[in-house]
């Protein structure tokens, strides 16, 4: 899971580098973007780390749901995904996780 790889890092120069990537690559206006950024760059270790907490909190609701309610439909029909779609986007998260896992 991609929260427990965020959990994992302690040092805050690595939180603000997941910040920072993740902040580029979410879909909100660039003007948004740039203030978040400027915030990270300028946030102290405290305000710095809570909101990285948020963040992990957010992810975490996030995946455990996601997999939740593929689990709670049995891979039948998950919205309008299919059984094969179901399997084949756990793997993707879990392969995912296996690569951040290892990086």
């Amino acid at each position: 899971m991609i929260f427990e790889f965020w959990k994992k890092q302690n040092k805050i120069e690595n939180k603000k580098l997941l910040l920072r990537k993740l902040i580029k690559k979410i879909d909100i206006p660039q003007r948004d973007k740039d203030l978040i950024l400027e915030a990270i760059a300028n946030a102290s270790d405290e305000k710095l780390d809570n909101f990285y907490n948020s963040v992990v909190n957010f992810v975490e609701k996030i995946e455990l749901k996601e997999i939740n309610e593929i689990e709670k439909n049995n891979f039948v029909s998950i919205d309008w995904m299919t059984y094969k779609q179901a399997q084949e986007k756990k793997q993707k998260i879990n392969g995912f996780n296996f690569l951040l896992n290892n990086i």
